[in-house]
Order: structure tokens, then C-alpha cells, then sequence
């Protein structure tokens, strides 16, 4: 996610490069919403939207579509934080992120 954001530090990384062209839907939603953000704030918001994005891509295969169609399936995207211990979880009906578990709160 940080080389989505910084793009010129993949000069030497051809191959990554092109790899991260699947993530072109990522790039453009952070440059479109979140011109606001900057640093950590930015980096921890792209990663969360990288979640929903694949959690939107998932919708798209047949198996995963069918089953929420049917109401047996349902999709969850969480995202961990090695370095602060946070859980972040999406709330659809709010649609937005929230913290489900801080470390300290033990």
C-alpha cells in the first residue's frame, strides 16, 4: 500500500510496478476522497480501502454471489495493526471503519 502512494520509489521494481496495476481502483479512490489525509493517517486509510475493494471484487465471483445471494455467506474485512495492536472493522450501515479492539484495552 505504501508504493501505492508513492509510485516513484518503484523505479528499480519493474515487475512490482506492473503488479500494482491491479490496484488501479485503490490509487484512484485515494486520490479522489482522501486529499485531506497525509503520512500514517493516509497510509492506515489506504489499507482499509483496500479492503473494501477486495471485499467488492470477492462479490463479483459466482460461488461468493450466489451464497450472499442466499443469505448463507457473508463477508468481513478486518484489518490488524502489528504496530499498535488495533482491530479495525467495517460497519456497512454506518460505512465507516471502526476500531473493534485497541491493545491497551486489555
Amino acid at each position: 500500500m505504501a508504493a501505492l502512494l508513492h509510485p516513484e520509489k518503484l523505479q528499480e521494481l519493474p515487475a512490482v510496478k506492473a503488479w500494482l496495476q491491479h490496484a488501479e481502483t485503490i490509487t484512484r479512490i485515494m486520490k479522489d476522497l482522501y486529499t485531506h489525509l497525509q503520512g500514517e493517517e493516509l497510509f492506515a486509510a489506504t489499507i482499509r480501502e483496500n479492503v473494501l475493494v477486495q471485499l467488492d471484487h470477492l462479490k463479483t465471483h459466482p460461488a461468493v454471489a450466489t451464497g450472499l445471494r442466499r443469505g448463507n455467506l457473508r463477508l468481513h474485512g478486518w484489518v490488524y495493526s502489528i504496530g499498535t495492536g488495533d482491530v479495525w472493522v467495517y460497519d456497512w450501515e454506518k460505512k465507516v471503519s471502526l476500531i473493534l479492539e485497541k491493545k491497551g484495552d486489555q
